[in-house]
């Protein structure tokens, strides 16, 4: 499919594929100070079609330098499906993460967050719209918590 998109192969159509490829737009977006909420299940890639580490490599290219994820910790997340001890989350609660959802993995640096919670791909659509209706042109970006929150489980189930 990619390469009927895009004329042929990685090798012959490098352009393409980096039009393409969201590492493309995300350099622009971090330089522009555009707030993003990056969500993915810690499953993802073995229930789901992306692996979990595209999203920490969208999350590193967004973030200080300093707050990065390294490339080995990234692979033992993919390998194994768990968070080393070191980068577990155990920070305040959120309403838009029951037990179910649980949180194994959060980081905020300057204007991206990343969750990484339990299941597979499909992330948290309640967080992100409740991330996104607090965000306002020209303001700073909102990571706040609400105080209460509806988790997404009763209305997948439905």
């Amino acid at each position: 499919m990619l390469e009927g998109a895009c004329g042929g192969t990685p090798a012959e159509k490098p352009e393409e594929y980096a039009h393409r490829s969201p590492l493309t737009w995300l350099d622009r977006a971090r330089k522009a100070g555009v707030g993003a909420y990056i969500v993915t299940g810690i499953h993802d890639g073995w229930k789901g079609s992306v692996p979990v580490g595209h999203s920490f490599r969208a999350f590193n290219a967004l973030a200080n330098p300093e707050d990065r994820v390294s490339e080995a910790d990234i692979a033992a997340i993919e390998e194994t499906q768990q968070v080393p001890a070191a980068l577990a989350y155990d920070g305040p609660g959120d309403p838009f993460y029951s037990e179910q959802m649980r949180i194994h993995f959060r980081r905020t640096s300057a204007n991206v967050r990343f969750t990484l919670m339990e299941g597979g791909h499909g992330g948290n659509f309640a967080a992100g719209l409740d991330f996104l209706s607090r965000q306002a042109k020209g303001q700073p970006t909102d990571f706040s918590l609400p105080s209460a929150g509806n988790g997404i489980e009763e209305a997948l189930g439905k």
